[in-house]
């Protein structure tokens, strides 16, 4: 007479067991699922580049007349003529604040007259020295370490007179710039980094700059 019972036991015993190794691998792949998701969204919106220092501008880089002013508050302004062809270019060091190695691969390619068009032949860490302007090569896909900052040269460029499709007084502002990097070998992003002050191009006039120099 046990023998039904006992049947009926064993096969109760053999039908929890597995259920419950089934419900605690379910539970670990939802659990790896659910981590694997959160790295992909922290990786497509990791964005680490920032303006760290370093400004030169142009004066000294390029043939197109320009003007600082400075207004003791807010940004200061480079305003620059596009009266006629030519250029002028400025830059800045731009860090890496992240945790992962990233790559610059160039601008954005955005329509207008500002281009990535030269960096500093070294990283900061690698610099022999401070320099106000560093020595510049023409831009390359450039890797920035974590913790590490490179200077980036851009380039104003105006390719004919501006008063053939502006008023005079015109001004185009311009206070970030679109910078395209990959990361990790599979992630590429675009990103607007601000710069440290305004870039007014201006068809007309300039005005005088501030403080006189």
């Amino acid at each position: 007479m046990e023998t039904p019972h006992e049947t009926v036991w064993l096969g109760v015993r053999g039908w929890h067991r597995p259920r419950t190794r089934w419900l605690v691998l379910t539970g670990l792949v939802v659990a790896v699922a659910a981590a694997v998701l959160a790295a992909v969204l922290w990786l497509d919106s990791y964005s680490p580049l920032r303006f760290d220092g370093g400004v030169s501008y142009g004066g000294n880089v390029g043939d197109l007349p320009t003007a600082r002013v400075m207004p003791g508050l807010g940004k200061d302004v480079i305003y620059v003529s596009m009266n006629e062809p030519g250029y002028v270019a400025f830059g800045f060091d731009v860090a890496n604040t992240g945790r992962v190695p990233v790559t610059v691969a160039g601008d954005t390619g955005e329509p207008g007259p500002l281009r990535l068009s030269g960096m500093g032949r070294n990283s900061e860490r690698d610099a022999p020295g401070a320099r106000v302007y560093p020595d510049i090569v023409p831009f390359a896909a450039v890797e920035i370490a974590p913790g590490d900052k490179r200077y980036l040269s851009f380039r104003v460029q105006i390719d004919k007179p501006c008063a053939a499709n502006y008023a005079p007084g015109s001004m185009m502002g311009i206070d970030t710039v679109g910078l395209r990097y990959r990361y990790v070998g599979v992630f590429e992003r675009d990103v607007r980094v601000e710069m440290p002050f305004l870039v007014g191009i201006v068809c007309g006039d300039l005005p005088k700059p501030y403080p006189a120099s």
